[in-house]
């Protein structure tokens, strides 16, 4: 029994995280595939590893946390964020609620997609209106010479 053996698995390495897609394996092995996965990964549950799941995904990541949230407050210490600077964050996941949530009010959060309840002060529709809005904010910047 080895996951090698399933036909339709691509395995990626994302350096920290390691990614077992599963979406090319035919309906008839996957429940062969998902068996495999769960014996294979069980021994290094508890201690070393966590399971990230997504669409026909399965992400191996190490057992510490290291969010979205953590990584924006590294940044900011690195970039020496003073008083008076503010963040902007933009973000079309689940997963970007938190860093919503944990920003002052004096930084600009926006939420990419159709809206359901967000905790962002602002929505974009898709992409394309990110695209403009931080074209307007660089042409806005490089004339006021910031």
């Amino acid at each position: 029994e080895n996951l090698k053996e399933i036909k339709g698995i691509v395995f990626e390495d994302k350096k920290v995280i390691y990614a077992v897609h599963y979406r090319q394996v035919s309906s008839p092995q996957l429940k062969e595939f998902k068996k495999i996965f769960k014996k294979t990964i069980s021994p290094y549950l508890k201690d070393k590893i966590k399971i990230g799941r997504g669409k026909k995904v399965f992400e191996i990541r190490p057992n510490i946390y290291f969010g979205k949230q953590v990584a924006l407050k590294l940044l900011q210490k690195l970039l020496k964020k003073k008083k008076d600077d503010f963040t902007i964050y933009i973000g079309d996941d689940l997963t970007d609620e938190e860093v919503f949530l944990s920003l002052d009010k004096k930084d600009l959060t926006v939420k990419v997609g159709k809206a359901k309840k967000s905790k962002a002060k602002y929505y974009l529709n898709n992409v394309k209106e990110v695209e403009k809005f931080l074209k307007y904010l660089n042409n806005t910047i490089s004339k006021t010479n910031y």
